[in-house]
């Protein structure tokens, strides 16, 4: 299989950076892009740890060419997501400029710091303390489960991120409407 080592890379970039967008884009869902394409991060980690024979060049820190092309595809894909979520969230919300930041940080550390790290440390720990024939699929199957508690992780943080916006602003609110209150009652209106 000389020359086809790399067939899985390809199809990877094919399917999951070209298609899938373009499919979430002609079922008018392409709203739903902004929150899958970090995703595409953790997708092929889990990829090319489990199923390296097929993804060993898809997401690793390999010194090769391809290697390297595709990490740098999958990671400018996903900062675009990331970009693109932390964008909305402030044209959406009348927040400040340190929240918005905030929300944006967040994203950042769970996709690219959190969720490599947590993933590649899980996959690990099963490699070690199972010994069965199909490890491969239970390390698939336990990476998926993973990859919704990181989904899940990211909407709860994001949601406390929002809940603390809310408060700030009704505090602001409130502060503002007692002085409102403390002038007219000196001015005698």
């Amino acid at each position: 299989m000389e020359g086809l080592e790399n067939i899985g890379v390809l199809l990877f970039h094919i399917v999951f950076i070209l298609l899938i967008p373009l499919i979430f884009y002609i079922s008018d869902i392409g709203y739903v892009l902004k929150y899958y394409m970090p995703l595409v991060i953790v997708i092929s980690k889990l990829l090319s740890l489990t199923l390296n024979k097929y993804f060993e060049n898809l997401y690793n820190k390999k010194s090769d060419i391809v290697s390297q092309v595709s990490r740098n595809i999958l990671e400018i894909f996903a900062l675009i997501g990331v970009i693109w979520q932390t964008l909305s969230y402030s044209s959406n919300k009348d927040i400040n400029l340190v929240q918005n930041i905030g929300y944006g940080v967040v994203l950042y550390l769970i996709i690219f710091k959190l969720s490599n790290k947590g993933l590649e440390l899980l996959l690990n720990l099963v490699d070690d303390k199972i010994d069965m024939e199909n490890k491969d699929l239970i390390k698939i199957v336990i990476g998926l489960v993973y990859i919704i508690a990181i989904i899940g992780l990211q909407g709860g943080l994001l949601t406390t991120i929002d809940t603390t916006n809310d408060i700030t602003n009704n505090r602001i609110t409130n502060n503002i409407n007692k002085r409102i209150s403390n002038k007219l009652s000196l001015g005698g209106y």
